[in-house]
């Protein structure tokens, strides 16, 4: 990556946490840096749960800022198809004890889709 053009940041956030919670300090974040840093746009990219965090924290960035300055977004091995994983009894048995998992699982059930 060319450190001249590009500067990279990293955003960890509980796994324990409902995913909500997670999107609007993930939101929080994203303004206080362009605020900070002045950029026109950034790039996301985001993996597994990172991915739903991510959409939701930048979809709030954008309604608080009231602009959209996340040019571009990729998620990689996200689990946009949970609610038919929510269903399954085995997977719930790994997962049960996640309250992100859980969240994610009892939002897009009862709405089929997710608040995130």
């Amino acid at each position: 990556i060319d450190r001249k053009k590009y500067q990279l940041w990293f955003y960890q956030y509980p796994t324990g946490f409902h995913l909500d919670k997670s999107a609007n300090a993930l939101a929080n974040s994203l303004i206080l840096l362009k605020q900070r840093y002045g950029f026109e746009h950034m790039d996301v990219v985001a993996h597994s749960m990172g991915g739903l965090v991510s959409r939701g924290g930048i979809q709030r960035a954008a309604n608080l800022a009231k602009t959209n300055f996340v040019a571009h977004f990729i998620s990689i091995s996200t689990p946009w198809g949970v609610p038919s994983m929510c269903t399954r009894t085995t997977v719930l048995i790994g997962w049960s004890s996640r309250t992100s998992w859980k969240s994610m699982c009892t939002t897009r059930s009862r709405t089929g889709s997710s608040s995130v």
